[in-house]
């Protein structure tokens, strides 16, 4: 899985709040919230098929959790 792309200044308060106020919302060259969901429950679907009927335990950071 690849980190969230963003803008040198893109980690604030201000920026948070407007990324989660409308997932379609990014600033220049960055991944909006609903291109990062899109891409995490991919992801885990894929895991998911990958692994049926085994137990799996899949780690993650809060951003990529928070969207799934």
């Amino acid at each position: 899985m690849r980190e969230r792309e963003k803008e040198l200044d893109g980690n604030n308060h201000g920026m948070f709040r407007k990324r989660w106020a409308d997932h379609n919302y990014h600033e220049e060259c960055e991944e909006f919230i609903a291109m990062v969901q899109n891409r995490n429950i991919e992801a885990l679907n894929e895991i998911l098929s990958d692994n049926k009927d085994k137990d799996i335990v899949i780690g993650t950071h809060g951003t990529a959790l928070s969207t799934i």
